[in-house]
């Protein structure tokens, strides 16, 4: 039986952080009416327990080939910003190592 572990609350919050960081880059200058604004807390509302409840990938490899889809997609957010894909590739590290010891603990 393959080893399958929730994400753990501090990269959930990395993560968050990280969409935090782009939503403010891509929304500067924008103002959110009260009607788009509450859509948005429903979205979250919404989709916030499938986050937390979405579980690790049962293999390393399907797990690494998560952190590395995660990556590209956070750089390609980053629209160029070195510092920003610098923290894509910090959390990407992150997210490989987690991976790996989970695959070491399994057993």
């Amino acid at each position: 039986m393959a080893c399958v572990r929730p994400l753990e609350s501090s990269e959930l919050l990395q993560r968050l952080a990280v969409v935090k960081l782009m939503s403010r880059r891509q929304s500067a200058g924008l103002r959110l009416t009260p009607a788009s604004l509450l859509l948005l807390i429903l979205g979250a509302l919404v989709s916030f327990p499938a986050l937390a409840a979405r579980s690790e990938p049962a293999s390393v490899q399907g797990c690494n080939t998560r952190c590395q889809s995660e990556q590209t997609d956070c750089a390609l957010r980053c629209d160029g910003d070195i510092p920003c894909i610098q923290g894509c590739q910090r959390i990407a590290d992150a997210c490989v190592e987690k991976c790996q010891a989970a695959a070491r603990n399994c057993h």
